[in-house]
């Protein structure tokens, strides 16, 4: 400190000549509001008296407040200019910043609280109630928000009872559900590290995590799963959060009633510190080595605080209808979106959906206002789009008079069918989507904006409303930093990066950054494009290297395409085995010729067959979150692959084979 300053008053701030009078404020305030959240304002009423009706009824920061702004009082900068030199203030330029920082900050998401803690807290809400439904056989099953929070204390207590504390690992699987909900937040308040696995994983992958996680107690939720534990060879404790339980395994499964009974209603509060661990999530991988990935206390809380001021300020605002249906073990569902809700500063209607196979009959019933999914969803939306005869013929055979007209029917249309119909911000991530899609999906007035996040970062990137730049993945989350290395990974650095891998002594960074594997650049504008995965490119034997994912990715958009991949590694031409669901498409060959016309001749895909879909994650052909492993396709079909390349006979399993004309 300089000494100069002792004894002394410092007003930061402009010349008083040089600062704006409310009205100024307001109507700047007006316009900002107008401009970046979509919202009018009302005008203000000035009344003479104002200030001394703030005194008497405000808090007491405003009373503190209020006699400078009553009594005129200018603010001298003598001693600032004598130790720091003039200060220029624009207010004009900084008060957009201001009210930036304000709508993102200031809100019920900021607390002291865990995510858990946070959870309990809104359940005692009585403005802004939280109303649970469980989805059962197509019908809801309301779950009072008082049974809910009272499930989670005798859950803790139950816990606890077993010897369960700070820092202890418990596996949980399971379908979405309330259930689900209630132990998520009691192993958080317990402060145990909760280990969430895949339901659709086989009895074996579920023992191998069990053990190398070190999971004292496996909570079940899956009547799958359950049908399985016989076959399970883990001597962890086992307790079942399914509705029901065959008598047959009470020797080998606590029953849901039988567990709670075990403790007594705990403490509201949870033993640890931010910097604690709180999760362990494992990577879906696509080699078959699955990754134990860290989250702290301090990342679930950012992450949740984040994705409360992601959707538009009317959005927020309004009642929110949310429906569960991807994996909660899955880093999207169980940590972005599942606390999320519970930050938002609005009466809350959460519905969990048990059977991902009635998707589309949940979201008819639920209309979400805000909605998260993969890009096969939206291609399916986009297939049913191109079956109607107004859609298609708006796209293919433009006028004036259909612009001016058809595009708002077909949306409320379309979005009606899909029960998106409510839904303001749609969300796609997990795996990229298609541009030419997204643009004819805008031009019918269906925006849907792409995200990006891996599992050691859930949510990276993303395109906010009003500033959706289809081919990007969009702009880094507030306090999160994207750049771009020597040889083009994207290497990110935020709060919501991961502490590091369980277990392993080689971890994902350098210098501080993330290293995704993930291959990008970034525009002018500040938005990221993906161009790849450095594990995705191959090495032609001519020496050409071939980015996999933009060919997969056009491929996947032909009609009847459940799934591409692509081969070519050290081989002289690119080949494709594509999937089918349906039928095959009789222009599929003209389709890939096409294809192949917008590509760079080592991209060209020289050769292709069609194949009936039997990828399932069972046979391991799949992740759990339904990815390729390359690895096991490639050994599966090696016949098939040998066959495209050498002319020889193809197995008796391929549909069609098509080759590139010239």
């Amino acid at each position: 400190m300089d000494p100069r300053a002792e004894g002394r008053i410092f007003h930061l701030m402009g010349a008083a000549d040089t600062l704006p009078t409310v009205s100024e404020v307001v109507e700047l305030t007006r316009a900002w509001a107008r401009g970046r959240l979509g919202i009018r304002l009302p005008r203000p009423l000035y009344l003479p008296q104002a200030m001394v009706l703030m005194e008497r009824g405000a808090t007491d920061d405003l009373r503190v407040v209020a006699p400078y702004l009553r009594e005129r009082r200018e603010f001298r900068t003598d001693n600032v200019e004598e130790l720091l030199g003039p200060i220029t203030v624009d207010w004009k330029e900084l008060l957009p910043r201001l009210l930036e920082f304000s709508v993102y900050n200031g809100f019920l998401h900021r607390s002291d609280r865990t995510v858990h803690e946070q959870v309990l807290f809104r359940l005692r809400s009585r403005r802004r109630p939280v109303r649970l439904h469980d989805l059962v056989d197509g019908e809801a099953v309301a779950c009072p928000a008082e049974d809910v929070r009272r499930d989670m204390l005798r859950a803790a207590g139950a816990l606890r009872a077993l010897g369960v504390g700070k820092g202890d690992r418990v596996a949980i699987v399971g379908t979405n559900s309330s259930r689900y909900l209630i132990l998520d937040v009691a192993l958080g308040l317990v402060g145990a590290v909760s280990v969430p696995l895949y339901y659709t994983s086989p009895p074996s992958e579920l023992d191998e995590l069990i053990e190398d996680s070190g999971s004292r107690l496996v909570l079940i939720g899956s009547e799958a799963v359950m049908s399985h534990v016989r076959e399970m060879r883990t001597s962890a404790r086992m307790i079942s959060f399914c509705r029901s339980l065959t008598e047959d395994l009470t020797d080998r499964v606590t029953p849901w009633e039988a567990f709670l009974k075990l403790g007594e209603e705990s403490g509201d509060r949870s033993p640890v510190g931010f910097g604690d661990i709180a999760t362990l999530r494992y990577t879906s991988s696509t080699t078959g080595l699955a990754k134990g990935v860290l989250f702290r206390h301090h990342h679930l809380r950012f992450m949740a605080e984040c994705m409360a001021s992601l959707p538009p300020w009317r959005v927020r605002n309004s009642e929110a209808y949310y429906l569960s249906f991807l994996p909660m073990n899955h880093v999207v569902e169980g940590i972005l979106a599942t606390y999320s809700l519970f930050y938002a500063p609005t009466t809350l209607n959460i519905y969990f959906l048990g059977d991902f196979r009635r998707l589309q009959e949940g979201l008819v019933k639920v209309r979400p206002t805000v909605f998260f999914s993969v890009p096969r969803f939206y291609e399916k939306m986009w297939d049913g789009l191109m079956a109607n005869p107004l859609a298609k013929g708006f796209l293919e055979r433009p006028s004036r008079l259909k612009r001016l007209f058809l595009p708002s029917i077909v949306r409320r249309k379309a979005l009606r069918a899909a029960g998106l119909d409510r839904c303001d911000y749609l969300i796609c991530g997990s795996g990229p989507m298609s541009p030419e899609i997204l643009t004819s999906l805008r031009r019918l007035g269906i925006e849907v904006h792409n995200a990006y996040g891996l599992t050691e970062a859930p949510l990276v990137t993303i395109n906010y409303p009003g500033r959706n730049r289809i081919g990007t993945v969009g702009e880094p989350l507030p306090r999160t930093e994207v750049t771009i290395s020597a040889d083009g990974e994207v290497l990110v650095k935020g709060p919501q990066v991961t502490s590091g891998y369980y277990g392993v002594k080689e971890q994902p960074f350098r210098e501080g950054y993330l290293l995704t594997g993930d291959i990008g650049h970034l525009i002018e504008e500040g938005s990221l494009v993906l161009d790849g995965r450095k594990k995705e490119l191959i090495k032609t034997s001519y020496g050409k290297y071939v980015n996999l994912l933009k060919v997969e990715t056009a491929l996947r958009d032909i009609p009847g395409v459940f799934e591409a991949m692509v081969v070519g590694e050290g081989r002289p031409f690119c080949a494709a085995m594509v999937w089918s669901e349906d039928a095959v498409s009789p222009d599929i060959d003209a389709r890939v010729e096409m294809l192949n016309s917008q590509l760079s001749h080592p991209e060209q895909v020289k050769a292709w067959v069609v194949l009936p879909n039997t990828l399932s994650v069972q046979g391991g052909e799949l992740t759990a979150n339904m990815k390729l492993r390359r690895g096991q396709v490639m050994k599966r079909y090696a016949r098939v692959i040998d066959a495209i390349y050498s002319g020889s006979p193809l197995p008796s399993e391929v549909l069609h084979l098509g080759r590139m004309r010239g």
